[in-house]
C-alpha cells in the first residue's frame, strides 16, 4: 500500500481504537482518535502497522439520502455518480481526463448512462469538485426539484402586500408589522368591494384569500434586515445594530493596546471654588485608560466643571497619570501595578481626544494614536464594557448617585440636593475600588483570572518603563492660546518666557516663512496653576518646548492668582509677602529633593547670568529686552561655565 494514497478523514482501526486520519503527507501523518489523544507518526511506522495488521482502514459508510427518487432512472443516476466520485476520491490524480474517461465507461457498463446520454469528462470533473466543496455530501449530486410557479390568482395578494410594505412599513419610525397587516386586510377587503361594484365578476376564487398573518410576517422578514432598519431608524442605527468585525483584537503583551474614554456619572460632588471660596455642586467626568492585555487600569483622571464637558486638558492629565512611573495612592492598600507609554492608544473622535496637545504628547512619548470613527463604540469594546462595570459596581454604591435618567423622568430631589460626597472623597473611593477591588476580581475574559494575576504572570513581556517619557510630558497642562513670538520671547500676563530652545525655534520659523515676518504666531500651553513655565508647540517636530519664566521672583508651582496678588501688593508699597489660602484644603505635598530643577530636554532651559542681566538692565527684573546685542560667544561661555550635569536625580511624585 502506498502512503500517498491515504486521504484525510479516512477512517481506521488501530488495535481496537477507532479514529480518522487528520493530515497525511510524505513526511508525517496525524492520527485522530475518538477516545484518546492524537498521535503524530512517520509514514514508515504507519506502513509497518499496516503490514503487521495492527492498523486497518474502515470501509466508507453509505450515505443516507433523504430525497425520494421519482423513478428508477433517478436512482440509477445517483448510483452512477456516487460510484464515480468515490473512485475519483481514492485516485492519485482524480481530475486526470484519461482516468475520468476510463472511469465513466466502466460505470456505464455497470449502471448504464444517466438519462441515456453519455456523460462528458468535464461534467464529471465539475460534479466531483462540487461534491468536495459540499464536504463530500452526496445529496448535492441529486437534481433539485423544479420550482412551481405561483398561480395567477395569488399575484394580487402579493402585489398588495408589497404595496403595504413599501408604503407604510418602510417609513422612518413607521408602524409595526401588526398595524401594517391590518392595513393590508382593509385594502384587500376594499378591493373586493370595488370589483363587485364594477361588475367585473371578480369573485373570491379569482382574487384569492388574503395572506395570513404568519405568511405576512414571513414576507416582511424575507427582506434585507439592514436595509429595512436603515429605512425605519436611519443609517447609524442600522450600522450599530448589524455591525460586524472581520478580525479580532489580538494582543501579545501589556501596553500593546490601551483604550481611553470618558464616562459621565449622574452624581453631584461638593467642590470649593478657589476664587470665591463658595461651595458648588458639579457632576464628575471619569477619564479611563484600560490595558487590553491585562485589563488593568493604567491611568485615570476625574474632572469637575460647571459645563461638564470633555476637555483636552483632562485628557492630557489622563495620559500623564498613565505614563507616570511614580504614581501612588494615599487611600488604597495596593499600588498601581502598571504604568508607561503604550504602543497604541485607541480613542473616539471627540475634540478632547484629538486636540493638538494630546497628539503632541503622544508623538513625544512615541505612541501611535488610532482614532475610531464616530458612533462606533464597538471599535474600542473593552473600555466601553468597563464603563458599564464602573456604573454597576462602583457608582451604584456611591451616595447621591441617581443612575441613568430617562427623558421626562422626575426625581423627588435634584442632584444638587442629593450631593453628599466631596471631590476628594469621591477620588479616594474610586482609587480603592480600582486598586483593591477591580484589579483583584476574577475576569471572564481572562479565563476567570484577575487582572493582577495576569500582570504578575506576564509582566516580563511588558515594555521597560522609561522615566524619560514622563519627564518629557509632565509640563503639559493648562489651555492653549495663540501668541506672538518675538526675539525677546513670549509675553503673557506681564511675564516674559524665553530660553535657548525657544530662540532656536524662533529663527527656524522666520527662516521658513516665505513672507519674512519677524513676529510669527505660535501655539502656547498656559497653566494658570503654575506660571513658572509654559509649553510651546514645535510645528516642525510636533513636540513640546518647555520654556521657563525670566522673572527670578517666580518660583515653581506659583499660580497666576498668587503672582497677581503679589504684584498688586508691591505696587501698593506693602512689602509683606502674599500668602494664598487657595491650597488650604489641598493635601500636603511630599517634600521635594534639593536637587536642580528637572531637565526636560537634556540641556539647561534656564537663562544664564549674562542673558538675565541683559533683561534686568531696563526694568530691574520686571521687563525684557531684545537679545540682539548679546553675542553668541558670550552666551556659550556662560553656558559652559554654569552647565549643569545631565544625570540629575528625578523628582518623584
Amino acid at each position: 500500500m502506498s502512503m500517498i494514497q491515504l486521504q484525510p478523514n479516512a477512517r481506521f482501526n488501530f488495535n481496537g481504537h477507532r479514529g480518522a486520519i487528520r493530515y497525511a503527507s510524505t513526511d508525517v501523518v496525524l492520527l485522530g482518535f475518538e477516545n484518546r489523544e492524537p498521535m503524530m507518526v512517520r509514514p514508515e511506522q504507519l506502513q509497518t502497522w499496516f503490514a503487521n495488521g495492527d492498523m486497518t482502514l474502515l470501509a466508507r459508510e453509505k450515505a443516507v439520502v433523504l430525497t425520494t427518487f421519482a423513478n428508477d432512472k433517478e436512482a440509477s443516476k445517483y448510483e452512477f455518480l456516487k460510484y464515480c466520485v468515490d473512485k475519483m476520491d481514492l485516485h492519485l490524480t482524480p481530475t486526470a481526463r484519461p482516468f475520468v474517461k476510463q472511469l465513466l465507461n466502466e460505470a456505464a457498463l455497470k449502471f448504464g448512462w444517466p438519462d441515456d446520454k453519455p456523460l462528458s469528462d468535464s461534467t464529471m470533473i465539475a460534479l466531483y469538485t462540487k461534491w468536495k466543496k459540499f464536504n463530500r455530501d452526496y445529496s448535492c449530486l441529486i437534481k433539485k426539484a423544479k420550482i412551481v410557479r405561483r398561480k395567477k390568482q395569488d399575484t394580487f395578494k402579493y402585489e398588495l402586500a408589497q404595496w403595504a410594505f413599501d408604503k407604510h412599513y418602510l417609513r422612518f419610525n413607521g408602524p409595526s408589522v401588526a398595524e401594517v397587516y391590518r392595513t393590508y386586510l382593509q385594502e384587500f377587503e376594499r378591493a373586493e368591494q370595488l370589483a363587485k361594484k364594477l361588475d367585473q365578476a371578480l369573485d373570491e376564487a379569482h382574487l384569492g384569500k388574503p395572506m395570513s398573518e404568519t405568511a405576512f410576517y414571513d414576507f416582511v422578514n424575507s427582506f434585507d434586515s439592514f436595509e429595512v432598519t436603515k429605512a425605519r431608524k436611519g443609517f447609524k442605527a442600522a450600522r450599530r445594530e448589524f455591525r460586524s468585525r472581520s478580525n479580532q483584537n489580538v494582543v501579545c503583551f501589556p501596553l500593546e493596546r490601551v483604550e481611553i474614554d470618558a464616562l459621565h456619572l449622574q452624581i453631584g460632588l461638593k467642590v470649593i471654588d478657589e476664587i470665591t471660596r463658595q461651595e458648588k455642586i458639579y457632576k464628575p467626568i471619569i477619564y479611563i485608560a484600560l490595558d487590553v492585555f491585562t485589563r488593568l487600569v493604567v491611568g485615570y483622571h476625574i474632572s469637575v466643571s460647571e459645563k461638564a464637558s470633555e476637555t483636552a486638558n483632562a485628557v492630557v492629565q489622563l495620559i500623564k497619570h498613565m505614563v507616570n512611573p511614580y504614581k501612588t495612592s494615599t487611600s488604597a492598600k495596593n499600588t498601581w501595578p502598571l504604568s508607561g507609554a503604550p504602543e497604541t492608544i485607541f480613542s473616539d473622535v471627540g475634540s478632547a481626544f484629538t486636540a493638538t496637545w494630546v497628539r503632541s504628547m503622544l508623538v513625544t512619548i512615541g505612541c501611535e494614536h488610532h482614532i475610531c470613527e464616530a458612533a462606533s463604540p464597538w471599535k474600542k469594546p473593552f473600555v466601553e464594557s468597563f464603563n458599564k462595570t464602573i456604573k454597576s459596581q462602583f457608582a451604584t454604591q456611591m451616595r447621591g448617585y441617581v443612575g441613568n435618567r430617562n427623558r421626562g423622568e422626575v426625581l423627588e430631589s435634584t442632584i444638587q440636593e442629593l450631593a453628599v460626597l466631596t471631590k476628594d472623597e469621591f477620588i479616594a473611593e474610586f482609587e480603592r475600588y480600582i486598586l483593591d477591588h477591580y484589579h483583584e476580581n476574577s475576569h471572564r475574559g481572562l479565563g476567570n483570572r484577575s487582572p493582577l494575576e495576569v500582570w504578575e504572570k506576564y509582566q516580563h513581556l511588558g515594555m521597560p518603563i522609561s522615566p524619560d517619557a514622563y519627564e518629557k510630558i509632565k509640563a503639559y497642562a493648562g489651555i492653549d492660546k495663540e501668541l506672538i513670538l518675538r526675539t525677546k520671547g513670549i509675553e503673557i500676563n506681564n511675564l516674559v518666557y524665553c530660553s535657548k530652545a525657544l530662540r532656536k525655534h524662533y529663527h527656524n520659523l522666520v527662516a521658513s516663512n516665505s513672507l519674512g515676518k519677524r513676529d510669527p504666531k505660535v501655539t502656547v500651553l498656559v497653566n494658570n496653576d503654575d506660571v513658572s513655565k509654559i509649553g510651546v508647540l514645535d510645528e516642525f517636530t510636533n513636540e513640546i518646548i518647555s520654556v521657563p519664566c525670566t522673572n527670578p521672583t517666580i518660583a515653581e508651582d506659583t499660580s497666576l492668582q498668587e503672582y497677581q496678588a503679589t504684584r498688586k501688593t508691591r505696587k501698593a508699597g506693602n512689602s509683606k509677602p502674599f500668602i494664598s489660602n487657595v491650597g488650604a484644603d489641598r493635601k500636603s505635598k511630599k517634600s521635594k529633593s534639593n536637587s536642580e530643577p528637572i531637565n526636560y530636554h537634556g540641556i539647561d532651559e534656564r537663562l544664564d547670568d549674562a542673558e538675565l542681566m541683559a533683561l534686568m538692565n531696563a526694568g530691574n527684573g520686571m521687563g525684557a529686552k531684545d537679545f540682539g546685542h548679546i553675542t553668541q560667544k558670550e552666551v556659550d561661555e556662560a553656558d559652559n561655565a554654569q552647565a549643569p550635569t545631565i544625570n540629575q536625580p528625578l523628582e518623584k511624585y
